[in-house]
């Protein structure tokens, strides 16, 4: 039987988090749900060391629960322990707020749990969605969008495996509210940055404020949040200036792309 591991840094609330392990269960999967206790975004790479964290763990018969209250990366590595054999697949998701731009991916333990995952040589996805209400994930086209994502994701992972020189995937879909609208798949670059912040500081007190930026044509974030289409990023770990990254073999990263695009299309058929 095939194996899932399933981490979400919005909590074991996250609708999304139940939307990826039920598609998974349904497709034949034993899977295993990991998350933090309360809602832990931006978090990144954190992970506690020296520190005992609460644990809760609970075992069905296709579906293990593991509820941490931690950090994301402590909830994937906490998903991982009780495992008895490593997954097939890991996605990290689906996360409420979209996670485009380089900027917002540093930031992001969305993509942090992915990155993680596929630097220890585990197949790995991370999926957000441009929503921010959990109201949004009641609207049953959304749903249907979201699910045919994850399931043909899954499905040519499973089959064809990542491509040469990716860790990991970062998909992104924007809130499609109009029933029977499909968005495009698209494989893009990152956009740079997403806010222009800054820190306000009255008195001893401080806060982080941010502003939106102008969005460039042909990044994700543009793509995402103005053109209403799925952006696949296929993500390296290549940021010191002197480590030569493997070749990426985009012909594999669009025949990905087109899969979920192919996938889409057969909901209005």
């Amino acid at each position: 039987m095939l194996r899932a591991l399933v981490i979400s840094d919005d909590g074991y609330k996250s609708p999304g988090l139940w939307l990826v392990a039920k598609t998974l269960i349904d497709m034949g999967f034993k899977t295993i749900v990991a998350t933090t206790l309360r809602p832990s975004s931006a978090m990144s790479h954190s992970i506690t060391f020296n520190k005992e964290l609460d644990l809760s763990i609970r075992r069905n018969q296709d579906l293990i629960t593991v509820v941490v209250d931690g950090k994301p990366c402590d909830a994937f590595y906490a998903g991982l322990a009780v495992s008895d054999k490593g997954p097939d697949i890991v996605i990290s998701g689906i996360n409420l707020g979209e996670n485009t731009s380089i900027q917002n991916s540093l930031y992001s333990s969305t993509v942090a749990v992915a990155l993680e995952a596929g630097m220890i040589g585990f197949k790995s996805i991370a999926i957000s969605v441009d929503a921010y209400r959990i109201e949004d994930f009641r609207n049953e086209w959304l749903r249907k969008i979201l699910i045919t994502v994850v399931r043909a994701s899954t499905e040519w992972i499973i089959k064809y495996g990542m491509p040469n020189g990716v860790i990991a995937f970062n998909i992104n879909v924007p809130l499609v509210k109009s029933y029977g609208t499909i968005p495009s798949v698209k494989v893009t670059k990152m956009a740079k940055r997403r806010f222009e912040q800054r820190a306000k500081i009255t008195n001893s007190k401080m806060r982080i404020v941010s502003n939106e930026m102008k969005l460039v044509p042909g990044t994700d974030s543009y793509e995402v949040k103005i053109q209403k289409n799925i952006t696949v990023v296929p993500l390296t770990l290549c940021i010191d200036g002197i480590s030569q990254c493997k070749p990426i073999d985009l012909i594999s990263t669009f025949n990905f792309a087109n899969y979920i695009n192919s996938s889409l299309r057969e909901l209005v058929k």
